[in-house]
Formats: structure tokens, sequence, C-alpha cells
């Protein structure tokens, strides 16, 4: 390609339950997993837009999606859509910033979502 690079983009084939359409949302790689946070999903039935508070992960050894559950009794960071998501040394992430629907908080700020999600970091 152009630019020197010589790269190319491709679509891997990917297994699992994908996760739904979104937009807005942020990502980050902790071990062998890319974890997606929250963003925009527009609901099938009404088409209604609405932030979302989803954790997806895709297995970057086997590329398998899959829900990712926190382990209680931790609950995860408020729906948001715009923010950023930061992967942290010891295995943890987290979300700065981002808007939410008007009847929630404006933004919790750095919001440590260091949760052991099931399934492991494999």
């Amino acid at each position: 390609g152009e630019g020197g690079g010589g790269g190319e983009w491709v679509r891997p084939v990917t297994y699992g339950g994908v996760p739904p359409a979104r937009a807005a949302h942020a990502a980050a790689v902790i071990g062998l997993r890319l974890f997606v946070f929250g963003g925009q999903t527009q609901d099938a039935v009404s088409r209604n837009i609405r932030p979302s508070s989803d954790v997806a992960s895709l297995s970057l050894s086997s590329l398998t999606w899959s829900i990712a559950d926190p382990t209680p009794p931790l609950e995860g960071p408020f729906a948001r859509f715009g923010h950023a998501a930061v992967s942290l040394l010891d295995g943890g992430m987290v979300l700065v910033g981002g808007g939410a629907a008007p009847t929630t908080a404006p933004s919790e700020g750095a919001v440590p979502a260091n949760v052991t999600y099931e399934g492991g970091a494999g």
C-alpha cells in the first residue's frame, strides 16, 4: 500500500457471539484479550440510541468473542460513550470521561475497573 508500510487491511473470521454494533466505544488490550466497553447502541425494537455498559471481549489467540461478566461483588462503571480506556500493568483497566444519558451523573472521571472476568485472560 501507499505510505511505505506495505500492509493491508484484512477481516479475520471470528467465533462466538459477536457484540452488537456500536459507536463511540472504547477498547483496551489486557493480556491476550481485547476488551470493548460501552459506546452507543441501537435498540432492535424501538430503534432508540442509548449509552451502553456492555463489556465484550475478544480472545486474540482463538479470535472468539464473549460477553464479560464482572465477578461479584464488584459492579462495573455506568453506561457511557465517547470515553477512553487504558489498560494497566496489573491487568486492570481505567475508563476516563465520556457522556451518558441526561438522567445519569455526567462523568465519574477516572474509574478503576480492576475486575476479574470469567474466562480468564487467555
